[in-house]
């Protein structure tokens, strides 16, 4: 197609020329599908990167960064995170995950602002990495014995106004998996926090 447009430029010659192979070009390119810049950008992801091994240190400063300092209103969190170079993946429901092509962790996102988590393949020193994050930043957190163990929940702490979890899926022998969020609003009981965990 662009040779067309060069040799039809080449036959007019002159500004006229520029105007016919500018139209051939567009003509070209409304013949297939049209596709946002989300698109283009998730294609060409390294498939390792969606949901990398990310280290401890990625794992907190992620969490601290778009799940307790970020907003929690939707459209300002998908804001937040495309400025940092995160683009969100096709889904359905009512969790959104943004993803980074720097093996940063994966952060989904409530639509309801519900909750705010991260994800990653496991990797040595995380549980303890966040740990120590739940202390710093949640003095006031405690323990959940009642629901650790419960659809991978590896631990949960009670907050004021929420709950922060700790879950794993998958085998200690293969590839696993760990997502570490925060949950909105006082839980009545626990089978209400329970039921409203996303799925890993």
């Amino acid at each position: 197609m662009e040779r067309q447009a060069m040799e039809l430029a080449t036959r007019i010659g002159g500004a006229a020329s520029v105007l016919a192979a500018i139209l051939v070009l567009v003509a070209a390119c409304q013949a297939g599908p049209t596709y946002g810049p989300d698109a283009y950008e998730l294609g060409n992801i390294d498939p390792s990167n969606e949901i990398p091994k990310a280290s401890p240190a990625q794992l907190a400063d992620t969490f601290e960064r778009f799940c307790i300092d970020g907003p929690r209103q939707f459209d300002a969190a998908e804001s937040g995170l495309r400025k940092a170079g995160f683009v969100p993946r096709p889904t359905r429901g009512d969790y959104v995950t943004f993803v980074s092509d720097d093996r940063r962790p994966a952060v989904k996102v409530s639509a309801r602002g519900a909750a705010c988590m991260v994800e990653s393949l496991s990797r040595t020193g995380q549980s303890e990495r966040l740990a120590d994050l739940v202390r710093r930043r949640f003095p006031e957190a405690r323990p959940l014995e009642a629901l650790q163990g419960r659809r991978d929940l590896e631990r949960v702490w009670q907050l004021d106004s929420g709950i922060v979890f700790l879950m794993r899926s998958g085998s200690p022998y293969a590839t696993s998996r760990l997502m570490f969020g925060i949950w909105h609003g006082s839980p009545a009981s626990r089978q209400a926090a329970d039921h409203r965990l996303p799925a890993i």
